[in-house]
């Protein structure tokens, strides 16, 4: 059985923070990769500047990166947090060997909006970890926050190497 967890103090600084030990299990763990795009607009020079959209550099730049990666892309509508009606695309990717090896070289906790032009993972949030088409884990950007869905025994090994666990709701 797999329940959801919640990893507690995932931004911790110092020799004790928990985002290094959690990224590696959830490379080694997953198949997949989701990520949701995302754009906001920057006032500069007297007016809007849109940024993440598909007429972005930046953002073209990043989706070219991941192309040999892409698998499939979903528009999704649902509600956000203040009751609006949001359009959401997802994309999703192989979680190859070389993928693996791009994420692995940065934290998975990414800053949200606004986005520096170089990010490796510019116009994108959320990422979600899949094994055989389950969730294994997400991130929730703008929260800083990880959700891990884990068997027990996978919930023993990560408290082993030191990963405070709280069962989420």
């Amino acid at each position: 059985m797999v329940s959801k967890y919640w990893v507690d103090n995932i931004v911790k600084e110092g020799k004790k923070n928990p985002e290094p030990v959690v990224r590696s299990f959830l490379l080694q763990q997953s198949d997949s990769l989701r990520l949701s795009r995302q754009s906001w607009k920057v006032f500069s020079w007297f007016h809007f500047q849109k940024c993440g959209h598909d007429e972005d550099l930046d953002a073209i730049r990043v989706l070219n990166t991941l192309k040999e990666f892409f698998r499939k892309k979903i528009k999704s509508n649902r509600m956000d947090e203040k009751g609006k009606i949001k359009e959401f695309e997802y994309y999703f990717y192989d979680l190859n060997l070389d993928l693996k090896e791009i994420l692995s070289a940065e934290s998975i906790v990414w800053k949200v909006s606004p986005q520096l032009p170089g990010d490796r993972f510019y116009g994108f949030e959320d990422p979600v970890f899949y094994r055989k088409n389950k969730i294994l884990g997400e991130v929730i950007t703008h929260k800083r926050d990880i959700y891990l869905y884990l068997s027990d025994s996978e919930k023993k090994k990560l408290e082993a190497e030191g990963i405070v666990l709280k069962k989420a709701e």
